[in-house]
């Protein structure tokens, strides 16, 4: 920042030949470019300078440049207009008795750079008083708008008392003083809000009614409502029943919390205005509305609405009236066959079966309850996980505090679709996650195995088999591998070829064989050989699915060398990280896309030997690139995968054919039938 100061002095003394009758140089262009680099930058140091050259060309680049670091703070989620700074707006107040500094700097927290407020109460005081007196300099141009969008402490107060003051502004300034404290939900200058209603004539209310309906509060409902009995009784004009309409509107926006009778309502609207009755029944489930409801099934351009808010009540006396109304409707050629025959099939179960609607009603509440929990926990979830890369125990602990809480949350909602849903997939897979975090980054496997045993009391199968895994690979224990591997081992049921049972039973199939392999090498160290059956090309659906969502190994930069586009130093960089990676299946599983990358058949055959020592998975594999081959396919299995160092390849699948004797007859003789 020093060195953007020290720039700027210089191009400042330059500049001063912008004021001069000769041709700007490029020096000027400099200075303003710099000017408004300093604005982006929100430097109070640079401001300051530009004030004193007086130079207000400068100023108003700095301005601009104000302005593009607001744009950039509105692009972030969640943004709401914010304060300028201290230092800013001290020197706004060291300057503001300046008649030519003063009105522009005040124009820093104005409409015209629109995402900053200030915030000093000192100078929200001064800029009032200013404009109070009638003696604003410049005309006061951006001084109104820096007054009432300032969020000085105090300020909402001292604008709503100066809404009803003598000298309170007129016509559209008072409009946009009112639309400022509405636009902050200042609920304390609904009163005052309200007096400027009641002086208002008939018909004319200016902005108070939008006002009043964002507020929101249980006096601006009573005052909207008040304003209708006003209008109720003057003589009926199109400014009448507009007004009317929008006040009806309006209130038809306030949260449930807020309680607003329907029948009181209803008294003070006009005779014909019934629109509302829908809104009022289906979100306030208010019975008052049902009259006008039914009213309004019978027009077409207000029947969607109507029959959704009759169908929704818990009422079996409002169906039945529903029901005859529409059979009336029907009768007299108001309601179409597509509309009487929605009727009939929404109304007749419900009539015919109140207490199973009752039931799918609390089910859906309960639903939602627990939805509305969850997404809380969610949401500190997010934050948890944004500790991932840098803090990883912080990351555990935000993981463990919510799966407690998730279980704890699912398991008080029984008979909750939604909860048991979770436990089923959502919470079983994040314990995966979770114990793949602990053994493979925090290199913690017994503590790992704690978490996947959860995960397998839940339910789980493929914990039992993470288990397996980090005892075989991580703990060197065979014996306790071995016990876990059985466990897994089951008879399979029998289904037709080619239905979605027999898919899943096929693929079921694979990993009971592949589970054998396991078994064997742990029991004997014999590695597999002999013939692949069709189904072993379920692998697929194993091993080529990538580094996964969760990426537990940090692969996903990888998928850079594996396009197009890679670069020998992306290349380079794949195989430091696959030589890096931990022996385990799992590492197997996220990395197989990328060993064509390897160097050559060594390296490859190495890389497999160490991830996959039961050689199942390897000859699987090669078969898999064997199928590729026949098909003529250009990438791994045809799904987009370049076969980088392809000779290389085909050597190291064509060496562990012949060491291992693998027969892969049957899986060609697919290959070439599905052709």
């Amino acid at each position: 920042m020093k060195r953007s100061i020290v720039a700027m002095a210089f191009a400042l003394a330059g500049a001063q030949a912008m004021a001069q009758p000769a041709p700007p140089d490029s020096r000027n262009g400099q200075a303003l470019e710099l000017a408004q680099k300093l604005g982006n930058e929100q430097s109070a140091e640079g401001l300051e300078t530009i004030v004193k050259t007086r130079n207000w060309d400068l100023l108003a680049a700095y301005v601009r440049g104000l302005t593009q670091a607001g744009m950039r703070l509105s692009e972030k989620p969640g943004y709401k207009p914010t304060t300028i700074s201290r230092e800013i707006e001290a020197i706004v107040l060291r300057y503001y008795d300046d008649d030519d500094a003063g009105p522009r700097l005040w124009r820093l927290c104005s409409t015209s750079n629109s995402w900053f407020r200030c915030q000093s109460r000192e100078l929200f005081d001064r800029m009032l008083a200013e404009y109070r007196s009638g003696k604003a300099r410049n005309r006061g141009e951006g001084l109104f708008d820096a007054i009432i969008r300032s969020a000085a402490p105090g300020a909402d107060a001292a604008l709503t008392r100066w809404i009803t003051a003598p000298d309170a502004p007129k016509g559209e300034w008072l409009n946009s003083l009112i639309s400022q404290l509405t636009a902050r939900k200042y609920a304390p200058a609904v009163p005052a809000i309200s007096a400027i209603l009641d002086s208002q004539p008939p018909g004319k209310p200016g902005n108070t009614v939008f006002a009043l309906g964002l507020i929101q509060t249980r006096e601006s409902a009573d005052a909207l409502l008040s304003r209708l009995t006003v209008l109720k009784r003057a003589p009926v004009t199109p400014e009448i029943v507009a007004e009317s309409k929008s006040i009806g509107m309006a209130l038809a926006q306030f949260p449930p919390e807020v309680p607003i009778s329907y029948a009181k309502l209803r008294a003070v609207l006009p005779d014909d205005v019934r629109e509302f009755a829908a809104t009022w029944l289906s979100k306030r489930q208010d019975l008052d509305a049902v009259p006008d409801a039914l009213v309004l099934m019978g027009d077409k351009s207000t029947y969607p609405g109507a029959i959704s808010a009759l169908l929704a009540t818990d009422s079996p006396e409002v169906w039945k009236q529903a029901r005859a109304a529409a059979e009336n409707y029907h009768k007299e050629g108001r309601m179409g066959d597509g509309e009487y025959g929605y009727c009939v099939s929404s109304l007749d179960p419900k009539i015919a079966n109140p207490g199973k609607v009752a039931a799918e009603r609390a089910a859906a509440k309960k639903g939602q309850e627990f939805q509305a929990n969850l997404n809380l926990l969610n949401r500190d979830l997010e934050e948890g996980r944004k500790a991932k890369a840098t803090n990883p125990d912080r990351y555990v602990a935000a993981m463990r505090e919510y799966l407690d809480a998730a279980g704890k949350l699912a398991a008080d909602y029984p008979d909750s679709f939604e909860a048991k849903n979770l436990e089923r997939n959502s919470l079983s897979n994040m314990r995966i996650e979770l114990g793949s975090f602990i053994r493979f980054r925090q290199k913690l496997p017994r503590d790992a195995i704690k978490v996947y045993e959860t995960a397998r009391e839940k339910g789980s199968e493929i914990a039992g088999f993470a288990i397996a895994d980090t005892l075989q690979f991580d703990l060197h224990d065979t014996k306790g591998a071995l016990a876990e591997y059985r466990k897994l081992v089951k008879t399979l049921p029998v289904y037709p070829p080619g239905s979605a049972e027999g898919d899943a039973a096929a693929m079921e199939a694979w990993g009971q064989r592949w589970l054998a392999a396991q078994i064997a090498w742990l029991e004997s160290s014999k590695k597999f050989s002999g013939a692949l059956k069709g189904e072993d090309m379920f692998i697929v659906a194993f091993l080529m699915v990538g580094p996964g969502p969760n990426d537990t190994f940090d692969l996903m930069p990888l998928m850079r060398a594996i396009s197009p586009q890679a670069k020998p130093d992306d290349r380079a960089d794949a195989v430091r990280k696959l030589n890096a990676l931990p022996n385990s299946a799992l590492a197997l599983q996220a990395s197989s896309l990328f060993i064509p990358l390897l160097p050559d058949a060594d390296a490859m055959l190495a890389f497999l030997a160490r991830q996959d020592p039961a050689g199942f998975a390897t000859a699987a594999y090669f078969a898999l690139i064997d199928v590729a081959e026949q098909n003529g396919a250009e990438g791994v299995a045809g799904l987009g995968v370049p076969l980088a160092n392809t000779d290389a390849l085909r050597q190291a699948k064509a060496r562990f054919i012949k060491e291992h004797r693998i027969d892969l007859a049957e899986v060609r003789k697919m290959a070439r039938d599905r052709r």
